[in-house]
C-alpha cells in the first residue's frame, strides 16, 4: 500500500470536461482578445473575449439571430449564416477598436471548411486580423450558399417531399447572402459616419 500519496484533484472545469487548460494557457499567452466561436443546430454565436485575472471580459457578442435585423431570412445555423455572423462581428470589432484576435474553438475539433472557419473568413473580410491558414477556409461557393442552392435544385428534380419544405430563400440563397452583406455594409457605414 502506498504511503504519502501526492495525487491532487483536477480542477472542476477539467473534471467536468468543459475546459482544456493547456490550450487556454497558449491562447492567453498571445495577449490578444479571443474570437470565441460556438455553434448549435440552429444558431451561431461569436464573441470577442479578453482575459482579466478576476474573470474573462466579453467585449462583444454577435448571434446569428441578429442577422434578421439586416434582412436575413435563411436558416441561422448554416455556413452562409456563420459567414455573415463573423462579418458582423468584424464590423463591430472595428468600431470598438479591436484590430487583432485569435481563434478559440474551445473543445470543438477544428474541421476544415466548417462553419467556424466561415465565421473567421467573414471577420477577416470585415477587417479583423485573425491568423488562419487559407487551406482550412471554405470556398467562395460554400460561403455564398451555392452548394445549398444546388442541393435544393437537386431535390426539386425528383419527387422528394423535402423540397416542398424548402423555402424560396434557399432557391436564391447566393443572391440573398450578397444582399444581406451589402445591407450590413451600408448600415454600418451610416452608423460610423454619424
Amino acid at each position: 500500500m502506498a504511503k504519502n500519496s501526492t495525487r491532487g484533484i483536477a480542477l472542476r472545469r477539467k473534471r467536468e470536461g468543459r475546459t482544456d487548460y493547456t490550450t487556454r494557457r497558449k491562447l492567453l499567452g498571445s495577449d490578444l482578445p479571443r474570437f470565441v466561436f460556438r455553434k448549435s443546430l440552429s444558431n451561431i454565436q461569436v464573441q470577442l473575449v479578453s482575459f482579466d485575472p478576476k474573470g474573462d471580459k466579453t467585449l462583444l457578442t454577435v448571434n446569428s439571430r441578429h442577422l434578421a435585423a439586416f434582412g436575413w431570412k435563411g436558416h441561422r445555423g448554416n455556413l452562409p449564416a456563420a459567414y455573415l455572423t463573423g462579418y458582423l462581428c468584424g464590423l463591430r470589432a472595428k468600431q470598438l477598436g479591436v484590430q487583432k484576435a485569435i481563434l478559440d474553438l474551445g473543445l470543438q475539433r477544428a474541421v476544415p471548411k466548417s462553419s467556424a472557419f466561415a465565421a473567421v473568413k467573414g471577420a477577416q473580410e470585415a477587417g479583423l486580423m485573425l491568423p488562419c491558414s487559407p487551406k482550412v477556409m471554405p470556398t467562395p461557393e460554400q460561403l455564398q450558399g451555392v452548394t445549398i442552392e444546388k442541393y435544393a435544385h437537386h431535390l426539386g428534380q425528383g419527387t422528394h417531399l423535402q423540397f416542398k419544405r424548402v423555402s424560396s430563400t434557399v432557391a436564391h440563397l447566393s443572391q440573398h447572402v450578397s444582399d444581406v452583406k451589402k445591407t450590413l455594409e451600408q448600415q454600418w457605414q451610416t452608423r460610423t459616419n454619424k
